[in-house]
């Protein structure tokens, strides 16, 4: 399955979740907040020498911490990880981002809760394959997600991004050595988890 049908068959299920909980209103309001999630993730990269291959899946999470300016708009810092390991070969794909969130609609509306977000940072790499491997480069990252509030400044908070990597070098941390030239990585996240303000 590829990344493109991993995400159609997810984002019907977000928004499906979206739909069902949407007469939920979440509080938003100015100040600090800070996120944690994990689930099911799916990762994919290419290089000048590979050959393609279709995505793995793998465990996901993410960690936020930011500011909110005001109902509709916050900004905030974020480190977010794919782990996959099959047949002795370990992978683990991650991002350090700072992202800006909107929120398009206002409390009037049911829909409320649901928010965007881009993102740029830096991308990490690191594998054994058997020989451990590590790269690094620029990321950027698009995301939706829903604030469902559970009680007071504590809410459920699905989300779904995209997350792509440039790493370009891929080199052997034991010699130094070149492993792969032109390495770009992909990872698909869905996550569950709590958002606190």
């Amino acid at each position: 399955m590829n990344v493109g049908s991993l995400l159609s068959i997810t984002s019907c299920t977000f928004f499906a979740f979206v739909t069902g909980v949407s007469a939920q209103v979440p509080a938003r309001h100015k100040g600090i907040w800070a996120s944690l999630g994990v689930g099911p993730g799916w990762g994919n990269a290419t290089c000048d020498n590979c050959t393609g291959g279709s995505s793995l899946s793998g465990t996901a999470g993410r960690a936020s911490i930011g500011w909110a300016f005001n109902p509709f708009l916050r900004v905030g810092a974020a480190i977010d990880g794919w782990f996959h390991q099959a047949s002795g070969a370990r992978e683990f794909m991650a991002d350090a981002t700072v992202s800006v969130s909107y929120y398009p609609f206002s409390y009037s509306e049911l829909s409320n809760g649901l928010f965007f977000w881009g993102a740029l940072g830096a991308a990490r790499y690191n594998g054994n394959l058997p020989s451990p491997v590590r790269g690094n480069g620029p990321a950027r990252e698009i995301g939706v997600g829903y604030d469902l509030r559970l009680h007071g400044s504590l809410s459920l908070t699905p989300q779904l991004s995209y997350a792509k990597g440039n790493i370009g070098d891929l080199t052997l941390e034991n010699t130094g050595g070149l492993l792969a030239t032109g390495w770009s990585q992909t990872v698909v996240l869905l996550t569950l988890g709590v958002t606190l303000r």
